[in-house]
């Protein structure tokens, strides 16, 4: 299998759920079954891009870490770009 082509909203949201919500970088990498590499790299560039760690709006995150995060890989097909 070769490298996914993963849209910046999918980055940005993987981020999210570690920076913003709070779950293990390690639980959010098996889940959406990316690499712990790729999501550490991701969470870096987006530091970087917005000058400070990445955040969801507040209406985004307004149902906190309890509520069901996005189940992975069924539903990943929506942040792929169409090659």
């Amino acid at each position: 299998m070769g490298k996914a082509d993963l849209s910046a909203a999918f980055k940005r949201d993987a981020v999210a759920q570690i920076t913003v919500r709070g779950y293990p970088l390690a639980e959010v990498s098996q889940r959406l079954g990316v690499s712990q590499h790729s999501l550490d790299a991701w969470k870096r560039q987006l530091g970087r891009t917005s000058g400070s760690p990445a955040r969801l709006p507040s209406s985004a995150t307004s149902t906190g870490a309890a509520s069901c995060p996005i189940s992975m890989p069924d539903r990943l097909a929506r942040y792929h770009h169409p090659v």
